[in-house]
């Protein structure tokens, strides 16, 4: 988001959010936060016995930049064991789509009439955002465009005794919001062609749009012997934890003629259940996440990045249709990419379709082994899905074209 909205003026920019995803807010692009908090959330009882409540209101930030002062009340024993027992059997149930809302309150009412917002940029994921989405339709009454990321309608609800009432209700709702809006917008060519069957709306694809400046750093083409390395940088509890691990596995034990194969993981989710199958063995390493303006260094760094994603059932009707936003930005940093997901994903039809990347579409120790061997054996084709992946980013990932594409037409959906 901070990248698509690079450029507007800072005092035009206010983001309403839950806590949640606060927590790792940006101030390069804007630093107008009102938290959705208590006055805002509610939760039905017995629910809001034990429920964690936050603070509403404007989030101010320090000078040091650190982030924003996003207080919450003190969790203890019974916030432990609602995380683990108690909000999954909640979500089995399908209990979680009915047991809180959001309202408008007299303190938002009062954020939302001073900043005066010309047009509504919405990013939701679940039943009580789609509601709370139509209501700030009808209360501002001015123009919305939604943004999808992940085709998450298709998994909000797919366990449970109630499921088959939550799919159908949930997608009544979602079409009556879509109604509403006034642009839409995906992540994927492949999402926006899902979508205009499913949904019968036309979305334009807006993936991440990357500074190519900042990628502007020499990279030398290594000539080793004796090691290869390979990079997955990125969170690992997510849609693709069990691929990342079963790679990882196959690393370890990976041999190709003298070069020793070698697999480092930088993620700030040290310690989740996830990642301590692999934080012990030979060959991989876990490190702790750099800052991100130092990401176009390291990326450079590597002979091999790892883009994954989960061939479970859940993972693949999650991601199918997306491309993971750090797509673009190996794209553009000329070390070549392993993209490991299912063949019918958007990921891997875009990066075998255009020849920017080395595809495995199934979890198979043999394959994973030939793809490395190919990659760490073959320079010239490195060197060729390097220069395909850096091209294409360059003609579709540029930030100053896309900017300028998705400025105009929230401008547009303003003057229409």
């Amino acid at each position: 988001m901070s990248n698509l909205f690079s450029g507007w003026p800072r005092d035009k920019i206010a983001v309403l959010s839950i806590p949640f995803m606060l927590q790792t807010a940006s101030y390069d692009i804007c630093d107008n936060y009102y938290q959705i908090g208590r006055d805002e959330y509610h939760w039905k009882f017995p629910f809001s016995l034990y429920k964690q409540t936050y603070p509403s209101g404007k989030i101010l930030h320090a000078t040091t930049k650190k982030g924003p002062d996003v207080k919450k009340d003190a969790a203890g024993i019974m916030q432990y064991i609602s995380a683990k027992v108690i909000n999954p059997f909640i979500h089995w149930l399908g209990l979680s789509n009915s047991i809180s809302h959001i309202t408008i309150s007299p303190k938002l009412e009062e954020w939302l009439m001073e900043f005066k917002p010309d047009i509504l940029y919405i990013q939701i994921s679940d039943h009580e955002g789609i509601l709370f989405a139509q209501d700030l339709i009808e209360y501002l009454k001015i123009p919305s465009v939604i943004h999808m990321m992940d085709d998450w309608p298709s998994t909000i609800s797919i366990r449970g005794p109630l499921r088959y009432y939550w799919n159908k209700k949930i997608d009544k709702e979602f079409k009556r919001l879509l109604d509403k809006i006034d642009l839409h917008l995906s992540i994927s060519d492949a999402m926006s062609e899902e979508y205009l069957k499913r949904y019968g709306k036309h979305f334009v694809p807006f993936h991440n749009p990357v500074d190519i400046e900042k990628f502007d750093i020499p990279r030398r083409e290594p000539e080793r012997t004796s090691s290869f390395k390979i990079l997955y940088i990125g969170r690992v509890g997510t849609a693709n934890s069990n691929s990342i691990v079963y790679f990882a596995k196959v690393i370890s034990r990976l041999k190709i003629d003298r070069i020793k194969i070698e697999f480092d993981i930088f993620t700030n989710e040290f310690g989740i259940t996830e990642i301590k199958p692999i934080s012990n063995i030979d060959n991989v390493k876990i490190r702790p996440s750099v800052a991100y303006e130092m990401v176009p260094v390291l990326l450079k760094e590597y002979d091999l990045l790892l883009l994954p994603l989960d061939f479970t059932t859940i993972g693949l009707k999650f991601a199918k249709l997306s491309i993971p936003t750090k797509a673009s930005e190996f794209m553009l940093s000329g070390t070549p990419v392993l993209v490991y997901a299912p063949a019918d994903t958007a990921v891997s039809k875009f990066f075998s379709t255009n020849e920017c990347g080395y595809c495995v579409t199934a979890p198979d120790k043999e394959k994973i082994g030939e793809a490395i061997k190919t990659l760490a054996l073959d320079k010239e084709y490195r060197m060729k899905i390097s220069r395909n992946a850096f091209n294409l980013a360059k003609e579709r990932f540029d930030s100053e074209k896309v900017q300028f594409k998705f400025q105009n037409l929230l401008a547009n959906a303003i003057r229409n």
